[in-house]
């Protein structure tokens, strides 16, 4: 089991980093929006971070809640490479109306989805609870993204 968790988390982990390098090419193609990019991607690397310390965490009490499992492995690793390829694709072709509806489809995918219903969850054990705390403003980045789209007429 442990393995396993290690693997999933590995990968979750690497799905917010990807994300993360996302935004930050946002930011440097799409100056006009460069403060919105830049807060996510810091986000993101927030992200990241706290499931590198939710994985120690799990090393030291050996539970972990359920709700981190809302994706498999294999949904993570083809957001993962979904979202490499369109890193390639958007340096070479950038669109900004493009990176917002496809900032808007990453974070309604499965694997950004499983970050949110974790930090949503009011079931959490207690050494967990810290984590959604340290969360709370981190969250809800497809309504956000779609808000500013509004706002800003994209």
């Amino acid at each position: 089991m442990a393995a396993d968790l290690d693997n999933y988390l590995n990968e979750a982990i690497e799905l917010e980093l990807n994300v993360s390098d996302l935004y930050l090419l946002f930011y440097n193609l799409f100056p006009m929006d460069s403060n919105f990019w830049w807060n996510l991607t810091i986000e993101e690397k927030n992200h990241a971070a706290l499931l590198k310390n939710l994985k120690d965490l799990y090393h030291v009490c050996h539970e972990f809640p359920e709700e981190i499992f809302s994706a498999n492995i294999e949904e993570l690793k083809n957001a993962n490479k979904d979202i490499r390829e369109n890193i390639d694709l958007f340096k070479s072709h950038p669109s900004r109306r493009k990176a917002f509806e496809y900032a808007v489809h990453i974070e309604e995918s499965a694997g950004e989805a499983h970050f949110q219903a974790f930090t949503e969850s009011n079931e959490l054990p207690d050494p967990f609870e810290v984590f959604r705390q340290l969360n709370m403003d981190d969250r809800n980045h497809a309504k956000r993204i779609q808000n500013y789209m509004l706002q800003n007429a994209i």
